[in-house]
């Protein structure tokens, strides 16, 4: 067996690897950087990236919103930095979501996918769509 074969976890692309980081929560990514420095270096740039996202820092410390209603703007700043596929802590009490969203921007839908993949309680549910 080559060096090659035997590193291929080295040998993945970039992007590939983001994506992979992406599906972990910042302490699951954090055990992938045993796998090489490559990755321990992604994990880092992660953790960075996850500490300014908007999104994080607003739903950290606020996990038991009951109603919540997001106009363009705020969504567009929750959509800034690293936007993650589900939040570390989970909105259990939020029962209403309402938004108005640009599904132009992908940034903004990811965001609305997090907050839904979040808040397993949710009842109801109003969008209000814009395309430009």
């Amino acid at each position: 067996m080559t060096d090659i074969e035997s590193d291929r976890i080295n040998c993945l692309p970039d992007q590939l690897i983001d994506k992979i980081l992406s599906y972990l929560s910042i302490k699951e990514a954090g055990r992938t950087s045993v796998l090489s420095r490559k990755w321990g270096k992604k994990c880092n740039q992660r953790r960075l990236h996850g500490c300014s996202s908007n999104l994080l820092k607003i739903f950290d410390h606020q996990p038991h919103i009951v109603r919540l209603v997001i106009g363009d703007y705020f969504l567009k700043y929750l959509a800034a930095g690293v936007v993650p596929v589900k939040l570390p802590t989970p909105c259990m009490n939020l029962t209403y979501l309402g938004l108005l969203i640009n599904f132009i921007d992908s940034k903004e839908i990811s965001v609305v996918l997090c907050l839904l993949k979040s808040s397993p309680n949710i009842r109801e549910f109003t969008m209000f769509v814009s395309f430009s």
